[in-house]
């Protein structure tokens, strides 16, 4: 039988102190970004296809949308507003694609924006679908608005969910890089279930 030094103790108590602060962590992690995402609707704009008029006018429709009051959870008329704008808009240019808007919670890769940063995770979503939904997509948060300005966020956030999402420096990309390993192994296994 086999037994075990002061040093080899030492070594196994290390790596299993490594592990649960590891692990407490990315819980601290995952639950700052379900507050966070609990707060926000993302918009999400999928082109009919990769072709370039169609990629173009997925940018006008993303716009039309934009130009719609739209509340964190969109009641039905909302819905229908940001319906109606994307047809309006699709016309306009000339394309006869059909658009399917829907609401729906979604997981999302860490994303980086010009000058803030949300991390891997379900958030909901504000979906809008031209014709096929083949081609390239396009997405921002909508609510509270920071498709534009960050700023529109405060009053809407907290201190702390702000500090989370701002770019201060690299340190947040490396916090969202580890969260979203372990959120795209918990992602992969829950699809397999």
């Amino acid at each position: 039988m086999y037994t075990y030094n002061d040093k080899e103790y030492r070594w196994m108590a290390a790596v299993a102190c490594g592990i649960l602060l590891a692990v407490v962590v990315c819980c601290i992690q995952a639950k700052a970004q379900r507050e966070l995402s609990d707060k926000l609707l993302r918009l999400h704009v999928v082109a009919h296809s990769d072709d370039e008029a169609d990629q173009t006018v997925k940018l006008k429709v993303r716009d039309a949308v934009l130009d719609c009051e739209i509340s964190r959870v969109p009641t039905p008329e909302e819905m229908r507003r940001v319906q109606k704008a994307s047809e309006r808009c699709l016309r306009q240019y000339g394309f006869e694609e059909a658009v399917q808007v829907s609401y729906q919670r979604m997981y999302f890769e860490t994303r980086e924006y010009e000058n803030f940063a949300l991390p891997a995770g379900y958030y909901n979503a504000l979906c809008v679908t031209i014709g096929e939904g083949q081609g390239k997509n396009w997405w921002c948060v909508v609510y509270p608005s920071l498709c534009t300005d960050l700023a529109q966020a405060e009053g809407e956030l907290t201190e702390d969910e702000m500090s989370l999402i701002k770019k201060d420096g690299k340190k947040f990309l490396i916090r969202f890089k580890v969260f979203e390993m372990i959120s795209a192994f918990s992602h992969g296994i829950s699809k397999e279930i």
